[in-house]
């Protein structure tokens, strides 16, 4: 049986096991990602598709959080853009991004 969750004052029908993230695709409502591989089952990861909670103190990650019915998510307010640059910067600023040229030396 179909249910109803709201993502950016849109209401969006999904089917009860599927994620917020997987709701919004199907609904064609972009949230960004970079670690999500349905594929491979890695998730949870990177943060970047964190989305807000109406009436929640925390943001969740849209990936692996499970859709319920009645849910009022926020894809693109202020404090989940300001989370999703903070994560982009301490990625950028923590790694080391020239993967390839580690595995394959010259």
């Amino acid at each position: 049986m179909n249910q109803t969750i709201t993502i950016n004052d849109r209401p969006v029908v999904f089917t009860p096991g599927q994620t917020i993230l997987e709701a919004a695709t199907a609904a064609r409502s972009e949230i960004p990602t970079l670690c999500y591989m349905e594929e491979t089952g890695h998730r949870d990861v990177c943060r970047i598709c964190v989305v807000e909670l109406r009436g929640s103190d925390h943001l969740v990650p849209s990936c692996s959080t499970a859709a319920v019915a009645g849910m009022e998510i926020l894809t693109d307010s202020g404090r989940v853009i300001e989370s999703r640059r903070q994560t982009i910067r301490m990625l950028l600023a923590n790694g080391r991004h020239n993967v390839g040229q580690d595995i394959f030396p010259t």
